[in-house]
């Protein structure tokens, strides 16, 4: 019982990350974005961050759990841009993505995800130089998703692109804002966080 005891906060921030997928999942095979509009993609990236840096804040367990993540478990996350990136270029090859996007995300994408597998070579970050190394590559990663995030939205709200809307009709791509770029921008933080200490 006492193990339990013990475990419950660790769990529930689990199944809560496991929940939030779950929504939006269902909110991506609905086609929720292309239905409510453009407002729906910034809020979810918005908020998720903003919730998730709240709950951060306010609850114990979440810090605990986020302590006991491995870093190198977070920073391989980032890794999932990589194949992201690349079907990115592949849409805009195809006409279904706007090039003024996919030519920044997407080849910003790959380097933070194959950048990250360079991130984990350089753990654990005990000396002075593979620390510098991992929140060089942890900010430059972080700094293209805000960009990425940015352009995204001046293309749809301060340029009104059908196009670059349109690609939110498919599942895969109504993901990123309501789960993928948040948790993204989630895990960079917490990279930070954790680089504050030595440890891998």
């Amino acid at each position: 019982m006492t193990t339990i005891a013990a475990l419950r906060p660790l769990v529930s921030p689990a199944l809560a990350l496991l929940a939030w997928f779950a929504l939006a999942v269902v909110l991506a095979l609905a086609g929720a974005i292309p239905r409510v509009g453009p407002p729906l993609a910034i809020l979810g990236i918005v908020g998720g961050v903003g919730l998730g840096l709240l709950a951060h804040a306010r609850s114990p367990g979440l810090r605990a759990w986020t302590q006991a993540l491995p870093l190198r478990g977070l920073i391989f996350y980032q890794a999932l841009r990589a194949p992201i990136g690349a079907a990115f270029l592949v849409l805009a090859g195809q006409g279904r993505l706007p090039h003024e996007f996919a030519d920044l995300a997407g080849w910003g994408d790959l380097a933070a995800g194959l950048g990250a597998l360079a991130a984990i070579a350089c753990l654990p970050a005990r000396t002075p130089l593979r620390r510098r190394l991992v929140l060089l590559w942890n900010g430059l990663a972080l700094l293209d998703i805000l960009l990425v995030v940015a352009t995204a939205q001046w293309l749809i709200l301060g340029l009104g692109r059908r196009d670059m809307f349109a690609a939110f009709a498919l599942p895969g791509m109504a993901l990123l804002p309501l789960f993928v770029v948040p948790t993204v921008i989630l895990a960079h933080l917490a990279v930070f966080a954790r680089l504050r200490g030595v440890q891998s």
